[in-house]
Order: structure tokens, then C-alpha cells, then sequence
């Protein structure tokens, strides 16, 4: 389940929490789509926001869910009917990057940051990326920004010369 996993969470910005939360349904692959289970924007209702599929999360994702898929309702799972726990995401992640080049890596978040900024790199609308990743605030707009000052004065330049 690991490899679906940081490959889901790469190329959709989904937290991990969330990542744990989906089921089998939510991947819509007709429509192309990731229904991704929030709870930071409600903690009285569960609420939802969609993230398109990329090729290599659709293709990943079929195989995983006709192949090594344990079954039942949850995406991630370690046996039908019993998700991966916090827990469980946490010790496979550390094992699996305590060696080698990938052991700068400190946990899944970094793959949402990274989907945040090679979007905001590509020159991708600020209210598409805070659509993608849920964002509401301000603040947590402005941790993307910093990160392209070459980008910013590409811009203006590209305006006035």
C-alpha cells in the first residue's frame, strides 16, 4: 500500500490524514477524479473536495486496486475492513526512508508542499492551488509564495521590460 500511498499523496497535495480516510468510491476514474475526505475545514462535518487524477495516479491506483488490494471499503488498508492506522503510515514511512538519499525526508507532508509549489512553479492560478489543497487563509497562502522569487520578477519583467 505504500507505493499507491506517496504516490496519491505526490500528485494530489492530500494530507495524510485524508489519504487514510479514502475509500475505494473516491476514486472516480471514469470522471478522472480523487474525492478527498477533509477535516481540518470543519471538525463538526465531514467535508470534501475533489482533486484530479493524474495518468500515474490512475494507472497506480488501478493496479493497486485490482492486484495487491486487501478488499474491503478503505483505499489503504492492511487487511479488508481495517485501514492503515497514524501509526502504522508513520513506522512504514520511517522504514522505508531511513537509508539512502530519500532519508532527508521527515514525513508525508512534505509531498503536499512540494505538489503546492511545483504548482505555484508552473505559473498555476493562486485560487486553482488553494482549490486543490483546501486552503482558506492567507497565511497559508503565503507559505507557497516565497519560494519563486525568480519567478515573481520574471513576471514584472515580462510586463515592463
Amino acid at each position: 500500500w505504500l507505493y499507491p500511498f506517496l504516490v496519491v499523496c505526490a500528485h494530489t497535495g492530500a494530507r495524510k490524514s485524508e489519504l487514510l480516510r479514502t475509500r475505494v468510491e473516491d476514486y472516480d476514474f471514469a470522471a478522472g477524479t480523487v474525492l478527498v475526505r477533509e477535516k481540518k475545514r470543519s471538525r463538526e462535518k465531514e467535508t470534501f473536495r475533489t482533486v484530479d487524477m493524474t495518468p500515474l495516479v490512475a494507472r497506480v491506483m488501478r493496479e493497486y486496486f485490482s492486484g495487491s488490494h486487501p478488499g474491503g471499503p478503505f483505499a489503504f488498508a492492511v487487511r479488508c475492513d481495517e485501514p492503515v492506522s497514524v501509526g502504522k503510515a508513520q513506522k512504514t514511512f520511517r522504514r522505508a526512508f531511513r537509508t539512502g538519499r530519500w532519508q532527508v525526508l521527515r514525513g508525508f507532508h512534505v509531498f503536499r508542499h512540494s505538489f503546492a509549489s511545483n504548482l505555484a512553479a508552473a505559473g498555476v492560478d493562486q485560487r486553482v492551488i488553494d482549490d486543490l489543497l483546501g486552503h482558506q487563509t492567507e497565511a497559508m497562502r503565503k507559505r507557497y509564495r516565497h519560494l519563486f522569487p525568480a519567478q515573481r520578477r520574471r513576471a514584472v519583467e515580462s510586463v515592463y521590460g
